[in-house]
């Protein structure tokens, strides 16, 4: 894409950060919608946040837009909307109670964020059973 055609599309570069964010949410909520089918929002939210194999480029996409919304608080208020939905739909979820339905979500954007920037994740044995303990937690 040009530099005119990406002008024409975000005319700064707020626009275009706010789009990528959008898209970045947007992209995530399908992976959990797609999953909550067989299994329910709780699980599929920690299953989507779980995935990890995350190229280094894709890694880079995502701390680089948590840099642009760190830079700029506004920018976040969107973000927190969309996650107050998800809480709210994580907490509806099946038959587990509001406590527990949070839990999850909360260990679940946990391990996202050790995965993503590289805090001490678990890897191996410890992450099979991790993911196992996250998975009964949420009624998987």
């Amino acid at each position: 894409m040009s530099k005119g055609g990406l002008l024409y599309h975000y005319p700064s570069k707020d626009a275009l950060v706010d789009a990528l964010v959008d898209d970045w949410l947007g992209s995530f909520e399908r992976d959990v919608e797609a999953r909550a089918g067989e299994c329910g929002w709780a699980a599929a939210y920690a299953e989507a946040c779980a995935v990890g194999g995350q190229s280094r480029d894709e890694r880079a996409t995502d701390v680089a837009l948590l840099a642009a919304m760190a830079g700029d608080p506004g920018r976040l208020d969107a973000v927190r909307r969309r996650y107050a939905s998800w809480q709210r739909r994580v907490a509806a979820a099946g038959d587990l109670g509001d406590v527990d339905a949070t839990v999850v979500r909360l260990a679940a954007d946990g391990l996202w964020l050790a995965d993503l920037l590289g805090l001490a994740p678990p890897r191996g044995r410890l992450r099979r059973d991790v993911l196992a303990r996250l998975a009964e937690l949420s009624g998987r």
